[in-house]
């Protein structure tokens, strides 16, 4: 439709001016916008996979477990579409691991500031 078609064409406009400017918290969600698009909206779950590879790369880069956590869970998606149950599991595995070390991130957290 018109309005996906639109979404798109702002994000990868909003995605060339990130990567002017090398804000690269905001490619990395705008990398999320775009592969969800691609595989809710668009149904090519391969373009999506490349979009939140990207995230995934910024997400591990930046340090920002949270959002590593969600790119695995869309990479998982994103194969499952396709699919590839093996490779979905692995990336849904690594979603739980990840969720695992954030809680534990946040229990040393909590017992040094108490």
């Amino acid at each position: 439709s018109g309005l996906v078609s639109d979404a798109k064409t702002n994000y990868e406009s909003a995605l060339a001016v990130a990567m002017e400017t090398g804000n690269k918290t905001e490619q990395m969600h705008i990398y999320c916008k775009l592969g969800d698009l691609h595989r809710e909206q668009l149904h090519e779950p391969r373009v999506s996979h490349k979009y939140h590879t990207e995230m995934l790369a910024l997400a591990r880069d930046l340090g920002k477990k949270d959002r590593e956590r969600l790119a695995y869970n869309r990479l998982g998606l994103a194969c499952q579409d396709m699919n590839d149950i093996e490779a979905a599991a692995k990336w849904f595995q690594k979603q739980r691991n990840t969720t695992d070390l954030i809680q534990d991130d946040m229990e040393q957290e909590s017992q040094r500031t108490a």
